[in-house]
């Protein structure tokens, strides 16, 4: 496949100039499906640089398909209180005992926020800490609105844009302990989370698709840093040094350390890329690489070879701002044929016949057309696809 680049000096080539782009909460869609990734947490993808009009290619990482699942919430308990997704979650005490939990999220115009806890009943034996045969800890169900929310994403943001939260939590369960005493004894888990979020860096960014490197993505770079501190009570009162040697705990103590590298683009809640480190608060060695492959666009889209003779494209005005687009394409005859502006599912949006204006195919949207996202496609007198071109509208 030949790539050719041509320079029009009258004609905006958006997807090579970069932007600093700002990202609302239009822009960030509520997950409807799992997201499809790929992780190459082995690989030698290296660390990203920081830094303003940056360029990161990760094209060269395939890693390993995998997924990020978020389901739509049901259960009214929480859908009245804006809950729209929840996900599966582990709160750990310790290595090896924790407990399992729903993380409940609502997005909305100011922000998405981790909004509600849904616990399921549990249950687990303790017999190889206590080594009391009959020793348990059992968590009955449990749903929670949390009266502070932990704050994941405040909109807008771009380069320079922070935002942070403080999470408190409660959960009810019940200690069996023989040797002290403990039967079916209520107890509670109370911890904070704290998120601290900074927007540190912008640029573009490549990453794999089965057909080469991706287009360039317009990308903010958030810095996380977010982790827990945890507290135990026994019968309402603070549980006691002895009881908690049990368990290996302690009051105040530092749990689920997670220290981020997160990539934004627009059209998509999920990173387009993430670097997790772990409790490593430097940021040095990750120990999670992920990057998403949905609906991820080849870098050869637009440039195409047809009996070895090559052509380029140039789409312009891109972002639009609703009321038309043009597509100059360079080396190719497209008189008499068809466009058809489809959404990013696929969907077909508006088509119509080719309509030549100044030596480029002119389409004028229709007002149905919002703003987001969208490709245009051209095909020949034979119904044959010549070229696709992503573009954006932005009223």
């Amino acid at each position: 496949m030949k790539k050719i680049f041509t320079l029009l000096a009258l004609l905006p080539v958006a997807s090579t100039v970069f932007g600093q782009i700002t990202i609302n909460a239009a822009d960030m869609p509520v997950p409807t499906a799992a997201y499809n990734l790929r992780d190459i947490s082995t690989s030698a993808a290296a660390n990203p640089t920081i830094g303003a009009s940056t360029s990161w290619d990760y094209s060269a990482y395939a890693g390993t398909p995998t997924t990020n699942t978020y389901t739509a919430e049901t259960d009214t308990f929480f859908t009245t209180a804006g809950i729209d997704v929840y996900y599966a979650a582990f709160k750990s005490l310790i290595s090896g005992l924790g407990y399992n939990y729903y993380a409940e999220l609502d997005f909305n115009a100011s922000n998405v926020k981790d909004a509600g806890t849904d616990v399921p009943a549990q249950g687990y034996s303790l017999t190889a800490m206590t080594t009391g045969a009959s020793d348990s800890l059992t968590i009955p169900v449990q749903k929670t609105i949390l009266t502070s929310a932990r704050e994941i994403v405040r909109f807008p943001f771009t380069a320079g844009t922070n935002w942070s939260s403080v999470s408190h939590r409660a959960i009810t369960f019940y200690l069996t302990v023989a040797s002290a005493m403990m039967s079916h004894t209520p107890a509670e888990h109370r911890y904070d989370i704290h998120r601290t979020d900074s927007i540190i860096g912008w640029g573009k960014m490549r990453v794999y698709t089965t057909s080469g490197p991706s287009i360039q993505y317009d990308v903010l770079m958030d810095k996380s840093a977010q982790y827990a501190v945890d507290s135990f009570y026994l019968s309402g009162a603070p549980a006691s040094p002895t009881v908690l040697t049990f368990f290996g705990v302690h009051q105040g103590q530092f749990t689920d350390s997670s220290y981020r590298y997160n990539f934004y683009r627009k059209t998509s809640f999920n990173y387009l890329m993430t670097f997790n480190y772990g409790n490593d608060a430097t940021y040095t060695t990750p120990t999670a690489k992920y990057m998403h492959s949905d609906n991820i666009i080849p870098a050869n889209v637009g440039v195409n070879e047809v009996n070895d003779i090559a052509f380029s494209t140039v789409l312009f005005p891109n972002p639009a701002n609703g009321s038309e687009v043009n597509l100059l394409i360079n080396g190719k005859d497209v008189t008499g044929g068809q466009y058809f502006v489809t959404d990013m599912s696929g969907k077909t949006i508006q088509a119509g016949a080719i309509e030549m204006k100044a030596g480029a195919v002119h389409v004028t949207l229709g007002d149905n057309v919002a703003n987001g996202n969208y490709f245009l496609s051209v095909t020949n007198c034979n119904n044959a696809k010549i070229v696709t071109e992503p573009f954006t509208i932005a009223k």
